[in-house]
């Protein structure tokens, strides 16, 4: 990216309610069918050099393909057929120091829940919260939020209740999505943060020291820490209704851990492949 290095090497993986899944691979993204029902698809993005993330988002109901890159954000249709939307990187919001050092790029995406909205980091520590008129298939800036102080964003999560962005630095913010008000604030200095869930009012956040922690919103404390990898961690997912956690690192190891409720009791590895 122009000599720069804002490309992440998390967050590269997503799969679609269709058994889509979409795998980054530099200037493009491979959609592959997970049962093997067709033959894989790439989807190329218009003047990017590099993909950083590519993410299924629910909008107002209907999954799209959303996908980010130097040259900002695309809004594909979820099997990748059309292009429904997209806003360049020039008129995403600029931080008031900008590095001139730092190419910049669209680094993260997710959507919003029950909305029309979609939350997107940037390399120079921006949060841009986009709105995406459907009838119109335009994306336009609703809310710019100043998250990281100039320090790339690398992982975003979204509940019903909290929009949470982490960077490479090891800070986390969390925002209220009915406002956008700043609610917490927790620091990991000198870990980059590779992955976060919320789950309630628990944040669960990956490091790039192999290390995850477990935070409260609410209360901003730290519940519980485990080293989970003896490498950087790549990617985490929880269990949609049990206290399972997956994890995978750059190890070569993918762990399932069973977690605690709240600060009490311990964190056990139940399996490791």
């Amino acid at each position: 990216l122009g000599g720069a290095q804002v490309a992440s090497r998390f967050g590269n993986l997503s799969v679609g309610s269709g058994l889509q899944a979409a795998v980054c691979a530099r200037d493009r993204v491979r959609l592959c069918h997970l049962d093997g029902a067709s033959e894989p698809v790439d989807v190329c993005v218009p003047l990017a050099r590099t993909v950083l993330q590519a993410r299924f988002v629910s909008l107002d109901c209907v999954e799209y393909l959303a996908l980010a890159s130097n040259a900002g954000l695309h809004l594909f249709s979820a099997d990748g057929a059309s292009l429904s939307g997209s806003l360049e990187i020039g008129k995403f919001p600029r931080h008031p120091n900008l590095n001139p050092a730092i190419a910049e790029a669209c680094t993260t995406v997710e959507g919003v829940h029950g909305s029309s909205l979609l939350a997107a980091g940037t390399s120079q520590g921006q949060l841009a919260i986009l709105h995406f008129d459907a009838s119109r298939g335009r994306l336009s800036v609703e809310h710019s939020l100043d998250s990281q102080s100039g320090c790339n964003i690398t992982a975003l999560a979204t509940s019903i209740a909290y929009v949470a962005s982490g960077d490479e630095d090891g800070n986390i913010r969390v925002w209220d999505a009915s406002n956008f008000s700043e609610t917490s604030m927790f620091r990991f200095p000198g870990a980059p943060c590779s992955g976060m869930l919320v789950r309630g009012q628990e944040l669960v956040a990956a490091f790039g020291t192999g290390q995850i922690r477990a935070y409260n919103i609410a209360h901003e404390h730290q519940l519980y820490e485990f080293d989970a990898h003896c490498r950087s961690l790549n990617a985490i997912a929880l269990h949609a209704t049990r206290q399972l956690l997956a994890s995978v690192g750059e190890d070569g190891f993918l762990n399932v851990w069973e977690l605690p409720k709240g600060d009490r009791g311990t964190v056990r590895l139940l399996s490791s492949s």
